[in-house]
């Protein structure tokens, strides 16, 4: 068995590892206490010294998962922050409610060109209603 068959086929790479770290703001010792794995394997997994088993690379995506990091793979391999990502979403749900309790009807908006024109009058027919008259 090589060393490529030991890495699962949505094995997370080293800058998102790098990347997940520094979105929830872990130092690589956080990172190893938190996978169980010692400090100078995360070192060596992000100066992408050797070929990780997919134990290893697992521990690490389970750590940074639970601290918060979503990983994005396929065409564009990537990570992102799951709870800002999460809290807008409570966000959206929290505003919708309100509006529901409150019976606010959202309407889609109108383009200008679904807006009916209506005439404005010119200067000399509009009246202005004085107190005194």
């Amino acid at each position: 068995m090589n060393a490529s068959s030991n890495v699962i086929r949505d094995a997370i790479s080293a800058p998102q590892i790098r990347a997940g770290r520094a979105i929830i703001g872990w130092t690589q010792e956080r990172l190893a206490v938190e996978s169980g794995l010692p400090k100078r394997t995360i070192a060596r997994i992000e100066l992408e010294e050797g070929m990780p088993r997919s134990s290893t690379l697992d521990a690490i995506r389970s750590a940074l998962e639970a601290g918060g990091v979503e990983f994005t793979n396929g065409d564009a391999p990537g990570v992102r922050s799951r709870i800002a990502r999460n809290a807008s979403i409570e966000r959206e749900a929290a505003k919708q409610q309100r509006d529901h309790e409150l019976g606010v009807c959202e309407l889609p908006r109108a383009s200008a060109q679904n807006i009916p024109s209506a005439p404005v009058p010119d200067a000399t027919s509009i009246r202005v209603k004085s107190d005194g008259n």
